[in-house]
């Protein structure tokens, strides 16, 4: 009895270091890529990124990227607060299913 409960504590450890290698539950990267009309970043964008639960908030750097690292999931994207010289933008963007990145482009 007492080596069968350790194979089992061993079997319970082996699988929960290959979930760990699998990456499973492993938070992955949604970029929002803000560009202006030309096609140039536009650093300096508040984003909001949110879940149904939970909202995360971010500036884009001088690539015009804000990167958040999340699980794959349903998330929309809120442009909440751009630089002089651009138009507000109020419109709702969902983010992919999977991680990857959304492309905003400002007035």
């Amino acid at each position: 009895m007492k080596n069968m409960k350790k194979a089992i504590a061993l079997c319970l450890v082996l699988i929960l270091a290959l979930s760990v290698l699998a990456g499973c539950g492993k938070p992955a990267k949604y970029e929002v890529l803000v560009k202006d009309e030309a096609g140039k970043p536009v650093a300096g964008v508040t984003i909001q990124f949110c879940s149904d639960t939970e909202c995360l908030m971010g500036t884009t750097d001088g690539n015009g990227s804000a990167v958040f690292d999340q699980k794959a999931g349903s998330y929309t994207i809120h442009v909440l607060k751009v630089p002089e010289g651009y138009a507000p933008d109020s419109t709702e963007y969902a983010a992919p299913a999977q991680p990857g990145q959304v492309t905003i482009v400002l007035k």
